[in-house]
């Protein structure tokens, strides 16, 4: 299911306040869905445990 336009998806022909506008949701839904994401399980937000000696 596509819900953007050919409009929507073509950011070559957008402005520059189109294309600050579509980041700026972007973010803005990012944020929002923090607290729905699923906990890091990769790269350097696994604590990385000391070798036993």
């Amino acid at each position: 299911m596509q819900m953007l336009s050919e409009d929507d998806l073509n950011i070559k022909e957008m402005s520059d306040a189109e294309l600050e506008a579509a980041w700026d949701l972007w973010f803005d839904l990012a944020q929002a869905t923090n607290d729905f994401d699923p906990a890091y399980t990769h790269g350097v937000f696994v604590p990385i445990a000391a070798p036993e000696k």
